[in-house]
């Protein structure tokens, strides 16, 4: 989408360009799981847009609330760690800066630095403690069990046990804070100044924390997260929230195994990720 826009008496003229920024291919992709597989689809939308040659990108939720909570996190966190300039925060709509850079290399250990002080600066900035039973965490974990349960993920023995052991690992209090929730590599860029996280909607707070370090062991930190979580907690303002990670890990596995069903997705499901719970 191109359009001319005229400034004042200097009639000087802005060129507007748009595109989706998934391709015909993924956007085909979510059709088919949404109407065939009768999956869950996403509201939201996002574009990359070029105007006089500068490049932004622009989010549109599917309501204000939304983009309202993403732009104040943005706003909040954006002078501790690496984030995208807000240019724009209007009904449903969040614009930001594009950010150009590399990809991250976590096997490169200045980039799996980088990655540990994202995740520190971010839990260092006004996180707090909180009685679990003053949240719903617990009683969501219950409720997503069961649904894995009787949409036979989870076999009745398999339930059970991860029933019980979520009582053994539940803390008496839990951290909250922010966290960015789908830290998958694609979501990372580095220049010279540094890392950013690029998708903004990932951003969010009064979150657990280490439920970004949850989603980095499906996909990039594997084996390593205990010398990533030992890393963590040298930082400066960042809490000891190492006892808690294993209950947010299958609070996190649980919610995400969900998801991924009813959007779909069900390649992405693997039973046995949840063996090391039953067993714990």
């Amino acid at each position: 989408m191109s359009a001319p826009i005229a400034f004042g008496r200097a009639a000087l003229t802005a060129r507007i360009r748009q595109r989706p920024v998934h391709g015909p291919g993924r956007r085909l992709l979510d059709w088919f799981r949404a109407r065939l597989r009768k999956g869950v689809g996403k509201s939201q939308r996002a574009y990359f847009v070029s105007v006089n040659k500068h490049r932004f990108k622009r989010v549109v939720f599917g309501d204000r609330s939304q983009a309202v909570e993403v732009a104040a996190a943005l706003e909040a966190c954006r002078a501790q760690v690496g984030l995208p300039e807000l240019v724009l925060a209007q009904e449903a709509e969040v614009w930001v800066r594009f950010v150009e850079g590399r990809k991250v290399d976590p096997a490169a250990e200045s980039d799996w630095n980088a990655l540990n002080d994202f995740f520190g600066a971010l839990y260092a900035k006004d996180s707090q403690p909180v009685d679990l039973t003053e949240t719903t965490l617990h009683s969501r974990l219950q409720i997503d069990l069961g649904f894995l349960r009787d949409s036979g993920v989870l076999d009745k023995a398999q339930y059970a046990a991860l029933l019980e052991n979520a009582e053994r690992l539940a803390p008496d209090q839990i951290w909250l804070g922010y966290d960015y929730v789908d830290p998958v590599l694609k979501n990372f860029v580095i220049n010279d100044s540094g890392l950013f996280a690029i998708d903004i909607e990932s951003l969010e707070r009064d979150i657990p924390l280490g439920t970004g370090i949850a989603k980095s062991g499906l996909h990039w930190l594997g084996e390593d997260r205990d010398r990533f979580l030992n890393r963590l907690r040298a930082q400066p303002g960042v809490p000891d929230f190492a006892s808690q990670q294993d209950y947010v890990e299958l609070c996190f596995l649980s919610g995400w195994t969900k998801r991924k069903l009813l959007t779909g997705k069900w390649s992405r499901i693997q039973a046995d990720r949840f063996d090391r719970f039953r067993r714990a």
